[in-house]
């Protein structure tokens, strides 16, 4: 009769071994696999972090894309809202930056879809300055309890952006300003959504 002990044995020790190796394994040997993030290192790979930081709620990354004495420029129609004048129709970082963190931090919020769409870019201009026009496909869920969900979408908005070097790290790029642009804004098309512009998303969580 054939003995099968030897082969019994043979896997049972790597069975073992393996079980060994599982149980020893730690954070350092086993890392968890790492999120692919768009980086900063191009002017379009700046849109896509700038995009993906809002979309993901990320306060930190969001932060890196602005530069020190970046600016958002708010339509007139935004004006009353946001609490600025003709004069000066924009917010400073700080006040963008608080804006975001209530945005992300907000209990109401149920979800962010933020998609930049290509209109007119030009990222051949000087090296301290380039534009990016671009078609934005923003989706804010809110939720108020007592009541029906309501989507904010924008649509008929274009965001300009002045894109430049980070003076902390010349590798990189950072948004120097945002000026919107809307046209006539439509009608509430149901009711669950209601047409609206970047800037009054932001003005909403001033």
């Amino acid at each position: 009769m054939t003995s099968y002990w030897p082969s019994r044995v043979a896997l049972a020790t790597v069975g073992l071994f393996s079980c060994l190796v599982l149980l020893s394994c730690g954070k350092d040997c086993c890392p968890a696999p790492k999120i692919t993030y768009p980086n900063r290192e191009t002017p379009q790979g700046l849109l896509d972090y700038y995009a993906k930081s809002f979309e993901d709620k990320n306060l930190e990354r969001y932060n890196e894309c602005l530069w020190d004495s970046y600016v958002f420029m708010f339509t007139p129609w935004d004006w009353d809202a946001a609490g600025v004048t003709p004069e000066k129709p924009y917010w400073g970082k700080t006040e963008d930056v608080a804006s975001t963190e209530h945005i992300f931090a907000s209990s109401a919020v149920m979800s962010i879809r933020f998609e930049l769409h290509q209109y007119v870019t030009d990222f051949t201009g000087p090296d301290t300055l380039l534009t990016a026009i671009v078609r934005p496909a923003i989706d804010v869920t809110i939720e108020v309890p007592g009541e029906e969900p309501m989507t904010k979408q924008v649509r008929k908005s274009r965001l300009h952006f002045v894109l430049r070097p980070d003076p902390e790290n010349e590798h990189l790029w950072v948004i120097r300003q945002i000026q919107e642009e809307t046209m006539e804004l439509e009608a509430r098309q149901a009711a669950a959504n209601e047409p609206t512009t970047f800037g009054s998303i932001k003005a909403l969580f001033k």
